[in-house]
């Protein structure tokens, strides 16, 4: 991980945000957020191709494309809806782990994953100005359904789905420590 943005938290310099490859969005930008952001999960800038893990155990509910069809290629930025390449993973309290902008899948659906397998590879299909992959949790599969903030920030519900974290100095915010994921499964 080369950089991550949480759209969600209060933006840390007025009037901008920070992007996944640590530019800074500023508000006349069309991809300034703003307070009450549109962007509902947290983008983790990566290489393309970098190998993609489930955060926790659950079970495949949705994969485009589906397979047999054709991937999303870097360019087409309505392709799977905007989200392009992109899984949907079920857990067992209902809620679901999305993981979109891939360069490529390796699960189908209906099958059952364990915390930390590995289920596609990082990208920049869809709408995306890079590579990185972008990590939400919703109540549902639809745009309109309410999403979770994963690191139970100040601006999110209590559960963490990564199975371990560890908290780290802030790159933005001196002197603060914030949540961020390990590779450890419980």
């Amino acid at each position: 991980i080369k950089a991550w943005m949480d759209h969600w938290h209060i933006p840390y310099i007025a009037e901008s945000n920070i992007r996944y490859d640590g530019a800074f969005i500023s508000s006349t930008s069309p991809y300034y957020y703003g307070i009450n952001p549109r962007h509902r999960g947290t983008d983790f800038g990566t290489s393309t191709g970098t190998p993609v893990y489930a955060a926790a155990s659950g079970t495949v509910a949705f994969v485009y494309p589906a397979p047999g069809q054709p991937p999303c290629i870097v360019g087409d930025a309505a392709c799977g809806g905007g989200l392009g390449n992109w899984i949907a993973i079920q857990h067992p309290d209902g809620w679901y782990s999305l993981y979109a902008h891939l360069s490529g899948v390796s699960v189908a659906p209906s099958v059952a994953i364990s915390c930390g397998a590995q289920i596609g590879f990082s990208g920049s299909t869809g709408t995306s100005t890079g590579p990185h992959l972008h990590f939400e949790l919703r109540n549902g599969l639809s745009s309109s359904n309410i999403s979770r903030d994963p690191f139970a920030g100040i601006e999110s519900q209590a559960t963490e789905y990564w199975a371990q974290y560890t908290l780290i100095t802030d790159p933005l915010n001196s002197g603060k420590q914030i949540h961020y994921p390990t590779t450890a499964c419980q």
